[in-house]
Parts: C-alpha cells; sequence; structure tokens
C-alpha cells in the first residue's frame, strides 16, 4: 500500500481543511469588495483614491493615473434626497451648498471651495440664538446624510399646462436598400419586436423616407423639394415625385412600415461597399426630413453596408478636395445635430473599414453610436434600438468644481463639448453631454497643482488638522418623464494623509483600471484620427 510520503499528490486531510479556510477567507474577502465596488458604483462621483498623499511631488513620477468617474444617472435613487426649490449657490463661485458647507450664527454660510461668504441666508434661522430652529430640519440638503441631492427648478405658481412641442421626438429610419436579403430579414425581425414592444411608448411622429441619390449632397433645390413635399399625406405612388415621402403617426403606420420592410429584398447575397459621401447624403436628407416638423429632438436610425476602406478608394471622392469636402459636411452635419438635440445611431453590417473613424466623429459626440451589424446579434441590435427610446434626460450640462489641490488634465467620455477653467485655486470643468443614458459617465485625469500649499502635513503630536480635497459634481437635465428641468449633485470629499503606505493601500484597483482603459482607448482614438 502507498504511503503519504509515496504520492505527493494525496494531501493530509488536516490540510485540505486548512486550504478550504483560506478558500472561505478569500471568498469573504472577494464578497466584501464586491459589495464595496457596488457602493461605489452607485456613487454619482467614483474616486480612484480615497486620500491624496501630501507630498505633491509623488505625483511627478506616479505611475498609475488618478482620476474621477462620474455617473450622473447610475446610482441609488433611493437615497437621493429631493428638494423642491433651486440650489442655494456660492456668489462668488457658484458652487451649490452642501453638508461641507459651513453656517454662520446669521444664517449666512462659507463656501468650502473660494471661502467667501454668501449673503442670502437660510430664512434666519440663526439671527435669534435664543429661538435657533433644527437648520437641517428645514434643510435636508444640509445634512450629513445627504449623499445625492436633486433640485426641482419649477416652482409651484409656475405655469405647467402640456404642450405637445416639448415632447415631440421624431424617429427616422434610413435603410440601405443594398443590404442583403438576410439582413433585411434581421432588421425586419429584430424592429418588429421593439416596435410590438414600444408601440405605447413612442410618441412623436416617425418618418419613412426612400433611398435618396447617393453619389452628391443635396443641392439648393433639393432641399426646397423636400421641404415642399415632405408633408403628412404627400402621395408616394407618382413616379415624378422620387422625393416624396410619407410622414405620418407611427402608431397608425406600424403594419405600413414593416410591410416597407419586407419588399427591401435583393437576390444578390454580397456585400457592396458604400461611400461615405452616400452615408452624409442619407442622413443629409433624414435631417431634412427632421426639419419639415417641429420636434423637439429626434434621433436618426441608419442600417446600411460598410464603407470603402480609405478615401482614395472611395469612387465618388476621387479629386484632390475629398478631405475638404467631406470634414465640411461633417462639420455642418454635427453643429445641425447639436443644435436640433438630433442623434444618429448607425448599424454597418460586413467590416468596418477605417473609415468608420470618420463617421465616429459625426455620431459620437452628439450621443450616438456606431455599431456591426450581425446576425448573431440580433439581441444586442434590439436592446440598442429599445434603449435608444428610453433615455435618461436630454438637454443636459455637467459641471464639476475641482479643490485647489488637483487639477484637471484631461477630460474622456462622449460629450458635446467639454471646458476646463481655472476660478482662483480652484478648478471648473463644464460638459454639455446633450442626451444622456444610465449609463453615462464622464472621466476626468488629475494631477496634483503646481501651485498646491505644501500644507503643514509634518502635524504636530496632539494636533488635529482635516486636511481634505473637495469636488462637487452638478449635473443640469430635462427629465425625460416629468418634462422638467432639473438639477442633481452631489458633494465628495478626499481626506489627506501624510502617510505614503496609507495613501498607497487605499488606491482603488477597480476604478483605476477602468482609467488606465480609457486613457489608452482615448490616446489611440486620437492617433487613429490624426492619421484619417
Amino acid at each position: 500500500m502507498e504511503t503519504l510520503d509515496e504520492c505527493p499528490c494525496v494531501k493530509p486531510v488536516q490540510q485540505s481543511l486548512y486550504n478550504m479556510d483560506s478558500l472561505i477567507d478569500v471568498s469573504s474577502s472577494m464578497d466584501e469588495e464586491q459589495l464595496e465596488i457596488e457602493k461605489k458604483q452607485n456613487c454619482m462621483i467614483v474616486s480612484s483614491v480615497d486620500c491624496l498623499y501630501s507630498d505633491p511631488t509623488l505625483f511627478d513620477s506616479f505611475p498609475l493615473p488618478i482620476g474621477l468617474i462620474i455617473h450622473p444617472f447610475l446610482h441609488n435613487s433611493d437615497s437621493t434626497i429631493h428638494i423642491k426649490s433651486k440650489p442655494v449657490r456660492c456668489e462668488n463661485c457658484g458652487v451649490v451648498a452642501s453638508k461641507l458647507s459651513e453656517v454662520e450664527s446669521n444664517g449666512c454660510w462659507k463656501c468650502t471651495f473660494c471661502s467667501s461668504i454668501s449673503s442670502e441666508p437660510y430664512k434666519g434661522e440663526y439671527i435669534n440664538k435664543n429661538k435657533q430652529i433644527n437648520i437641517l430640519e428645514c434643510y435636508p440638503e444640509l445634512s450629513e446624510d445627504a449623499e445625492t441631492v436633486e433640485f426641482g427648478t419649477c416652482s409651484e405658481d409656475e405655469n405647467t399646462l402640456y404642450s405637445p412641442t416639448l415632447d415631440t421626438h421624431a424617429i427616422i429610419f434610413v435603410i440601405d436598400k443594398s443590404l442583403t436579403t438576410k439582413q433585411f430579414l434581421h432588421i425586419q425581425n429584430s424592429l418588429s419586436v421593439v416596435f410590438i414592444i414600444e408601440i405605447y411608448e413612442l410618441g412623436g411622429q416617425i418618418g419613412e423616407a426612400d433611398v435618396y441619390p447617393g453619389s452628391h449632397l443635396p443641392s439648393a433645390a433639393d432641399e426646397q423639394y423636400v421641404r415642399v413635399h415632405e408633408r403628412e399625406g404627400s402621395d408616394r405612388t407618382k413616379a415624378s415625385e422620387s422625393f416624396a415621402s410619407y410622414l405620418a403617426p407611427f402608431e397608425v403606420n406600424q403594419t405600413r412600415f414593416l410591410d416597407i420592410l419586407s419588399t427591401f429584398t435583393v437576390k444578390e447575397e454580397r456585400i457592396h461597399p458604400i461611400s461615405i459621401l452616400t452615408f452624409l447624403t442619407a442622413t443629409r436628407y433624414a435631417e431634412l426630413l427632421f426639419s419639415t416638423g417641429v420636434f423637439a429632438s429626434g434621433q436618426i436610425i441608419v442600417c446600411t453596408q460598410g464603407f470603402f476602406y480609405d478615401l482614395p478608394s472611395d469612387p465618388y471622392l476621387r479629386m484632390g478636395s475629398a478631405e475638404e469636402i467631406v470634414d465640411a459636411e461633417l462639420l455642418h452635419q454635427r453643429l445641425f445635430c447639436y443644435q436640433n438635440h438630433l442623434v444618429i445611431d448607425a448599424y454597418l453590417s460586413g467590416c468596418m473599414y477605417n473609415s468608420i473613424r470618420i463617421l465616429k466623429s459625426l455620431i459620437t459626440p452628439p450621443g450616438g453610436s456606431v455599431l456591426l451589424l450581425a446576425d448573431s446579434f440580433q439581441t444586442d441590435f434590439i436592446n440598442c434600438i429599445a434603449r435608444s427610446f428610453h433615455s435618461a434626460s436630454s438637454s443636459s450640462t455637467l459641471t464639476i468644481h475641482i479643490g485647489e489641490g488637483m487639477e484637471v488634465e484631461r477630460v474622456l467620455g462622449t460629450c458635446m463639448t467639454s471646458s476646463i477653467k481655472r476660478f482662483g485655486n480652484s478648478s471648473v470643468v463644464t460638459v454639455e453631454l446633450g442626451r444622456c443614458f444610465a449609463s453615462t459617465s464622464i472621466t476626468l485625469l488629475l494631477s496634483a497643482a503646481p501651485n498646491r500649499r505644501p500644507l503643514p502635513w509634518k502635524i504636530p503630536v496632539g494636533v488635529e488638522i482635516a486636511l481634505s480635497e473637495q469636488i462637487q459634481a452638478e449635473i443640469s437635465y430635462v427629465d425625460r418623464v416629468s418634462k422638467q428641468r432639473l438639477t442633481r449633485l452631489q458633494t465628495f470629499c478626499v481626506q489627506g494623509t501624510d502617510d505614503r503606505v496609507d495613501f498607497l493601500s487605499r488606491i482603488d484597483g477597480y476604478s483605476t483600471a477602468v482609467l488606465i482603459a480609457k486613457d489608452v482607448c482615448s490616446n489611440v482614438a486620437s492617433l487613429s484620427s490624426g492619421s484619417v
């Protein structure tokens, strides 16, 4: 019989039990880490560090990025405190009063960012100390439990009569007729599911348009023709009206729309790359269709083939000024989308060629997406289409105030515009987001400010000094359901430490990994766009 020594693969029972205990400890530790991650994901502001090291020279050669991930709508809504009034702002820097603000005895409050005193008192609760009222009961946004606060800017006496123009959302489909039969069946089946599910959610109108000539952009005469003939009830059967289409409420034309989809089939099962100019022509005509109605916002959903590999191989752009033509058209359409709250989502079949980089410069800034359309991705296609009907907000602007100890290096994320300004020793980041979803996020890469105060980091024994850097994220948006302008904010405090080991041990690996990934992707995208 073999002994334990002769069979090293067999371990004593006691050792197996010990290993099981270790696994339980590891599993417990992972559960705690997962709970911590979920807790962070429910916060509006997620920091990659829980504390800041006192010596700013450490960050000169620090190998890991430090930053913030702002999730305006991904948080636990049950913990949000709702205030039916406008936020109280600092008269100097515009920061909103929060739980970190110092309220003086006369009711005025001291801004924790610029240290100025705002003259607007909190209704004078503290003017008479003998009849002091609990200010936290009157102003819950100042409570220590006020993590996320949402203010409603509509007063009770404001005129809130319903106006149809406030929520009219146009949905325009642009479908390439050269798609294969299999691809059309895929689109038809997917859209049929979406429309059956979402039929009662879709307000406004939907446009159904012919495929316009893709060899040239619309001329002034073409635009005028479309504006005249794109009216409800246009006769599509007349051959002379090649540009005529039909604009009508979707609820009563669902069957007609799906029937038309079923006729868009071809026998040839080949993928024909299209010109980038063809795509821009189709979206320009869709924008014309959008402009014929009175819509507060809109979405253009494009289903098309892949593109030619690069501009020189594009048959419609074999000219010296091809890049200038494309750049000018991209700028024109991007501006139109910004001004009209219009989003373009593109679903492509076949391979994604290099021209997609050009396409993303039009689609991604206003909040659109470019996805590969494949038979195996039908569920994803349905989910993406359905998701596009359920945005969390519109007309959204994100403002982030950063304390004096940190400086903003870069802003990463899909947005319309972003700017970084210095206000005294603090930084103010303004990001125009437009339409937002629950998954919308903006990432800030930070560094130690060059003029950062060295602080009395060598704190005498027995003396306690609160060292911290404060961050406030505020998003102003129009709620998709209530149609009201709301302001949501969260104020976050990063404590300081002079213990290097403590600082290194409190770096969040999950958030740091996200920062690294976004930073790398942003650098790659910048290099790619520079080579187009």
